[in-house]
């Protein structure tokens, strides 16, 4: 048994005829083998997404989204609850 490291996005209808794609990690061969059978009785279409993104960290993701200012306000700010809630 092997394992499949990579992702495919899955294009399904819903009841109401509406499309929705997900994202789905194959962690077994017989469950791409499955997926096949069911886009062959044409109940999903498996759309394989050749380019795999590695995932951001959040800090690399919003590093720079505050000013130097508003840091030091939030600082503050969060210094100033936790003495709140250490005098209670």
């Amino acid at each position: 048994m092997s394992v499949i490291v990579g992702e495919l996005h899955l294009t399904i209808k819903n009841k109401y005829k509406q499309m929705k794609t997900i994202l789905v990690e194959i962690k077994k061969d017989i469950a791409l083998t499955f997926l096949q059978n069911l886009e062959s009785m044409k109940i999903l279409r498996v759309i394989e997404d050749k380019a795999i993104k590695p995932r951001q960290k959040l800090s690399e993701r919003f590093s720079g989204c505050l000013s130097k200012e508003r840091v030091e306000e939030l600082q503050k700010e969060l210094t100033q609850m936790r003495n709140e809630w250490e005098r209670v």
